[in-house]
């Protein structure tokens, strides 16, 4: 086992390893597809680690540039990426950052404003759907799952200090796959409805009701078969959540990724 200080990283008979010693190890390892199955899946969320959080931001006029943003690949403008994508895709494309697709990085920000005084940020923190991730977060994923995802590179600055540059490598973070992983014989579940929309001239399927009637939650069970060896992604039928394998958050826990949070409740995979 690994314990991570910093950027070294000391094991458990008292080696010291760099960061990009253990990247380039842990590259050698998995050279080949992870075979093991998924057997668990986990809501990737974010908690806060100090009070400037709110504080941090983009300029206003990039905010109003995510708006503009769109996919690299066209057939997700048109209306046939509703039965691709499912129910998170939007004609107005103001959700584009859950869809789990690639997008033009022209509208993407560049500049993130930090509040506060210098100090160490978390390696990942989620914000209008994508999230604002480190160089450490970067290799991991790639290490899973080379070029299925999108890094948007983005410079940060200390925003009370004149704008000094924030140290490191730093990135938006965008899924770069969506898949509709529910479990439809396992799951317990009201069966999804499918109807002629007239807003797109064809049938539809809607999301899945995540909740039963009682209110409480229902039994959901992902599909080991239609996740294959995916590590993350989103589901444009459960409201677009990004999601996790079990391999990545024991991956993610290991390496000290700081600001990520996969919650307590897990979803079968089978």
């Amino acid at each position: 086992m690994i314990f991570s200080n910093n950027d070294r990283l000391v094991s458990q008979e008292g080696f010291l390893y760099t960061r990009p010693m253990i990247v380039a190890q842990a590259k050698h390892n998995m050279e080949k597809p992870i075979k093991k199955p998924i057997e668990k899946s986990y809501a990737i969320g974010y908690h806060y680690l100090d009070g400037h959080d709110s504080d941090s931001g983009i300029s206003d006029a990039d905010y109003e540039n995510l708006s503009k943003l769109r996919p690299v690949n066209p057939i997700y403008e048109t209306k046939k990426a509703r039965k691709i994508l499912g129910p998170v895709w939007r004609e107005d494309f103001s959700n584009i950052l859950k869809w789990g697709v690639k997008v033009k990085e022209d509208y993407l920000p560049k500049t993130y404003y930090v509040a506060g005084s210098e100090r160490a940020l978390p390696d990942f923190q989620k914000m209008w759907g994508a999230a604002l991730v480190s160089e450490k977060f970067k290799s991991l994923v790639e290490i899973f799952e080379p070029n299925i995802h999108q890094f948007a590179p983005v410079d940060l600055v200390w925003k009370d200090q004149n704008n000094k540059p924030v140290d490191g490598n730093w990135y938006f973070f965008i899924v770069g796959q969506n898949i509709d992983s529910v479990n439809e014989k396992l799951s317990e579940l009201p069966p999804r409805k499918k109807v002629v929309s007239p807003r797109y001239g064809f049938e539809v399927t809607q999301g899945w009701k995540i909740r039963s009637n009682g209110g409480q939650p229902a039994r959901i069970v992902l599909d080991k078969d239609k996740l294959a060896h995916a590590h993350i992604w989103r589901d444009g039928y459960l409201q677009g959540q990004m999601r996790a394998s079990d391999q990545f958050k024991e991956a993610a826990i290991s390496a000290g990724i700081s600001g990520i949070d996969f919650g307590v409740d897990a979803l079968e995979v089978a």
